[in-house]
């Protein structure tokens, strides 16, 4: 029986034809937006406008995401790819559903879950001291955010890329990949990464150059280039990124259930929950380094805050003490449609069962867990 259900995982996985998600019955740029971040501006759309920094700041705050998951990457790879290089960086942050994306003297781009259409992107105009930024839909984003690394859905990308001066990629190290399974040494090209990472080797605060084959590197850490203070904080630790890497893959998972979930039988539903059942239980999680590492306090007390068992870490061998998702204990699992959601408890219940304290906080926060 089991070899049979494996077979009928594979053969799901295999046959499953390309969703359109644009067509009936997904609809995605003819549905309107319920996301965190169209709810925000629609409640209550006055932000300060007395500079980049104050606005910036005054947005995260009316989206409830900490200064503190800021992560700085020098990669052209965004819309505003003709103003990111070494010299002026793009900073993201983030939460459980919603990542806001800045660049001094640019414009600010939104990526927030939408419980029915996936990712939805947002853009405003240039940022200008005095003048309320008007935000648009943005269509374009989906040119990398609904192709493959996100299941040709709409969804979240990152890049790992070799940073020539002007932003420009010269080489790729990671691919179609997201999510934490993916190993440390094929990220964060193109990035910023401070804190106690103990990496011996990485791809991060390099910027290259290309003298016929040969690569060489300029090692660009914050500030080298760039003038931190136009930004909230002059960091890229490492314990945001790993948790954000792991957001990644979650986030697109959860795309994968809603759109699934409308067309897929039985055996393609069944394949989607057992590979994210997988992944809320981190088989495969990449490895640290040997010495662990040494999480930022400030990220570590806003994460942790109000106190959760899965969200406290463990950093020495893994992210997490407990490995079980903390992503199961906020509104965006409520994005997983009814189906796919009782069939991943089945997978993950067996196996959180030995710890009490993990199986305490499933049954308190969702009401569907099963008795």
């Amino acid at each position: 029986m089991k070899s049979l259900f494996l077979f009928s995982l594979l053969l799901a996985t295999a046959t499953a034809a390309p969703i359109d998600y644009n067509a009936p019955p997904h609809n995605y740029l003819q549905r309107t937006p319920q996301d965190r971040f169209t709810k925000a501006m629609a409640a209550d759309a006055a932000l300060d406008l007395t500079g980049e920094l104050p606005l910036l700041k005054s947005l995260l705050k009316k989206l409830d995401i900490p200064v503190s998951t800021q992560l700085m990457l020098f990669s052209a790879t965004s819309l505003q790819s003709g103003i990111i290089n070494p010299h002026n960086p793009r900073a993201l942050y983030w939460n459980g559903d919603t990542t806001v994306g800045f660049v001094p003297g640019g414009r600010v781009e939104i990526a927030s879950l939408d419980a029915e259409a996936g990712m939805v992107f947002f853009i405003s105009d240039t940022i200008r001291p005095g003048q309320s930024p008007r935000f648009v839909r943005s269509d374009k984003c989906l040119n990398c955010h609904a192709d493959a690394p996100s299941n040709h859905l709409p969804g979240l990308v990152l890049d790992s890329v070799a940073v020539n001066s002007s932003g420009g990629s010269l080489a790729t190290y990671r691919h179609d990949e997201m999510g934490h399974t993916v190993p440390l040494e094929q990220r964060f090209g193109g990035w910023h990464l401070t804190g106690g990472h103990h990496l011996t080797k990485t791809h991060a605060n390099l910027v290259s150059q290309l003298d016929g084959d040969k690569m060489t590197t300029t090692p660009n850490p914050p500030g080298t280039f760039c003038n931190l203070q136009r930004y909230p904080l002059p960091t890229s630790d490492i314990l945001p990124h790993l948790v954000h890497e792991h957001y990644v893959g979650f986030i697109n998972h959860v795309v994968t259930a809603i759109y699934q979930a409308r067309e897929g039988n039985d055996a393609q539903l069944d394949a989607v929950a057992q590979r994210f059942a997988d992944y809320i239980l981190f088989k495969q999680e990449a490895k640290l380094p040997a010495n662990g590492i040494i999480g930022d306090p400030g990220f570590i007390r806003d994460f942790q805050s109000p106190p959760n068992v899965l969200r406290e870490f463990d950093l020495k061998t893994r992210i997490f003490k407990f490995p079980c998702s903390y992503l199961l204990l906020t509104p965006t699992w409520q994005a997983v449609p009814p189906p796919i959601r009782q069939r991943v408890y089945a997978l993950v219940k067996p196996v959180v069962s030995p710890s009490a304290a993990v199986v305490s906080a499933l049954q308190k926060a969702l009401p569907d867990w099963p008795k």
